[in-house]
């Protein structure tokens, strides 16, 4: 507490039933305050004796002040009254507060450790496991959160990485680590049926342990550079652009291992990518893709298996008659591919992966305008599929209104 900072008044049971804490007052440095009501001064222990004004920071220094109190008021029975009242219902109960104490045993493993961290410690919103293994890291005199701030500035050089939150980034690099824990333990016995598991889950990210973490991270980081490069090629140039964040994990992950491939190895990432992103196979069990990708595609690459991933993927080419919400992975994905492909803007002719890049105004627009459709009398959920729909500028949706296209692509041949 800060010195002579805060005071009580002793007062507490006051005739008009103020609350307690509206008994506590802060004073600045010059230990005075003048309000619309009283004048507060606090420069001397005698000046508190006389406003019944009792400094905090004597809270365990009591019985000392009480002396000076009961001299100052000439033992007054009144005031060794109130003082011992005081003394009873407020310095009593800090003198007696019980702190409780978890004691944590040398071999509670890190899991267990951050368990109780994280029962025991309370805030507005939920821990993540980047709080807990950011604590257990401090414990190794490593800063996790200042080193993830130099990887924050590398990843933000590329614009479709700006989306890579401190817990991606830990998944990624457990990803990385996981996977050449158990390359190494195959390689001394291979024939082992017991492998260390591969995945970015929360057991997965508590059982890091520091030494992994520095020998790994500069290999993710350059995963992740790689993808942009990657994924930038395929039309990809915002965060938002891409449909699963943890299927960019397991491509950065990936390319951790491996590195930027050949020019087979790029079809065969496109051919992933793309299978996984229309398949819609990230939808679900996240972790479990991720995990599977990270192990399977370094070794199809190397001349291997199908991933399962990759097996299970399919698209039905219905799915574009029946999608007509905005933000799902195929309407992501095919916009990327049109990008990819190098659609342009009906009217200004520009690239739209161009416009894209330097923040232009690129919406999802009807092909067929939504009135014209109506009055047609067809059905919305027809006019909203992905079939109707295209990236475009803003001006250039004004400049097709409500007409069909029979109209204004002959305006635009004008």
């Amino acid at each position: 507490m800060l010195k002579n900072g805060f005071v009580a008044n002793i007062l507490t049971r006051s005739p008009d039933s103020r609350e307690r804490v509206d008994a506590i007052i802060s004073l600045p440095r010059s230990q005075t305050q003048k309000t619309k009501h009283r004048k507060i001064d606090c420069t001397t222990a005698e000046k508190e004796y006389e406003q019944l004004l009792f400094p905090v920071c004597a809270i365990f220094n009591y019985v000392q002040w009480r002396e000076g109190f009961q001299k100052y008021w000439n033992y007054e029975p009144e005031k060794l009254a109130l003082a011992r009242q005081f003394e009873l219902e407020i310095v009593k109960r800090f003198e007696h507060y019980q702190l409780p104490i978890i004691q944590l045993r040398p071999e509670l493993s890190k899991v267990a450790v951050c368990q109780i961290f994280e029962d025991m410690h309370e805030m507005p919103t939920p821990m993540t496991f980047f709080d807990l293994i950011t604590a257990c890291f401090a414990a190794e005199d490593f800063s996790l959160r200042d080193h993830f701030d130099g990887v924050s500035q590398q990843l933000s050089k590329f614009g479709v990485l700006q989306g890579v939150r401190n817990t991606d980034w830990l998944s990624a690099v457990t990803l990385v680590a996981t996977y050449h824990r158990r390359e190494r333990v195959l390689k001394q016995n291979p024939l082992v049926t017991q492998l260390p598991t591969v995945g970015c889950g929360r057991q997965n990210i508590l059982n890091l342990e520091l030494a992994d973490y520095q020998q790994f991270a500069p290999l993710t980081l350059a995963g992740f550079e790689q993808s942009a490069k990657f994924l930038h090629s395929l039309g990809f140039v915002h965060p938002e652009d891409i449909a699963y964040p943890s299927q960019l994990l397991a491509l950065a992950s990936v390319l951790a291992i491996v590195g930027l491939p050949n020019d087979l190895g790029r079809t065969q990432l496109e051919q992933w990518w793309w299978s996984c992103s229309f398949g819609e196979v990230y939808n679900n069990w996240q972790n479990k893709c991720t995990a599977s990708d990270t192990i399977e595609i370094p070794q199809w690459l190397a001349g291997g298996n199908t991933p399962s991933n990759l097996d299970s993927a399919h698209f039905n080419r219905e799915r574009l008659l029946q999608v007509t919400r905005r933000q799902g992975a195929i309407y992501k994905s095919l916009n990327a591919l049109l990008r990819k492909q190098g659609a342009i803007d009906f009217v200004s002719g520009e690239v739209l992966r161009d416009v894209k890049a330097f923040d232009g105004e690129i919406e999802s627009h009807h092909v067929f305008p939504e009135a014209w459709c109506k009055q047609q009398g067809i059905p919305a959920a027809r006019y909203n599929c992905l079939l109707n729909r295209t990236p475009l500028k803003r001006d250039t949706n004004r400049f097709i209104g409500f007409q069909p296209p029979s109209v204004y692509l002959a305006r635009l041949v004008v």
